[in-house]
């Protein structure tokens, strides 16, 4: 599959997917994989299977974070979209998501910038 995927490079982008029971948990680990808008899903001929997962379109929090080789992307990295949306009183309903929106090594140290969908209800 990843074969697959690959031949298909410049629709695919890096993804974490942290899963709602997880966080509520408190753990901060997360599956990686590659991730395809939907749009491009039929012309790609990506049919559904056990190791793919359709993620629909709703009502999230969206914010970036930074992560590097030193800091390591987990859930503490949202600590302030989470203190917002209480602020706010928005409460977590789904599994959040990521893209790597770029990704650079200037030096020794690869340097990321993540998209974020912290699915939400009011």
């Amino acid at each position: 599959l990843v074969t697959q995927w690959t031949s298909h490079a410049s629709f695919l982008f890096p993804t974490a997917l942290f899963q709602l029971e997880e966080v509520r948990q408190g753990k901060k680990t997360f599956s990686f994989g590659f991730g395809v808008d939907e749009e491009y899903a039929s012309l790609l001929n990506i049919e559904d299977s056990p190791f793919i997962e359709y993620i629909p379109s709703r009502m999230c929090v969206h914010t970036v974070i930074p992560s590097r080789s030193s800091i390591h992307l987990d859930t503490d990295l949202l600590e302030d979209a989470f203190r917002w949306m209480e602020k706010s009183n928005l409460r977590i309903q789904g599994d959040i998501v990521t893209r790597v929106v770029l990704m650079l090594r200037p030096d020794s140290e690869y340097f990321n910038w993540h998209q974020v969908w912290i699915p939400v209800e009011p």
